[in-house]
């Protein structure tokens, strides 16, 4: 288990994202980091639209839309212009079978030097990068 002695900065996954929403244990767990200083959360452009999307199948477009701005403007998490790091992102996507959307998040934390948080995955766990941390670890 990993002790975040100081603050990390770190790519919050859909995933984990989700969680909060659901008010799942992983969820909470995760808002008590980032609510304690623990965690300096930044989403990608991409996983603003996927948790959108993700959102609107489980309530409707205008309630999805709602939550991500509040999301947005709860001043906590920093959003990334992850086409900024596309040479990375192909790379990873090249190198490993993983989503589309977990090289993003991945290629964007190489790029930006942070971590990128995840529940743990079946794609993910043989990676063998060092900034892809799972919050399980955590």
């Amino acid at each position: 288990m990993r002790s975040l002695e100081e603050k990390m900065r770190a790519i919050i996954d859909t995933g984990l994202l989700f969680e909060i929403f659901e008010g799942s244990e992983t969820g909470k767990k995760l808002l008590d980091l980032i609510i304690n200083d623990k965690i300096e959360p930044m989403i990608t452009d991409i996983t603003l639209i996927e948790l959108t999307y993700i959102l609107c199948r489980k309530s409707g477009m205008d309630k999805a839309k709602e939550l991500v701005k509040k999301l947005i403007d709860s001043g906590y998490f920093t959003v990334v212009n992850s086409t900024s790091f596309s040479d990375i992102i192909a790379e990873i996507k090249c190198k490993f079978p993983i989503s589309f959307i977990d090289a993003f998040n991945i290629g964007s934390a190489i790029g930006l030097k942070v971590n990128a948080l995840f529940r743990k995955e079946r794609e993910l766990l043989n990676m063998k990068l060092n900034n892809v941390l799972f919050i399980e670890d955590i």
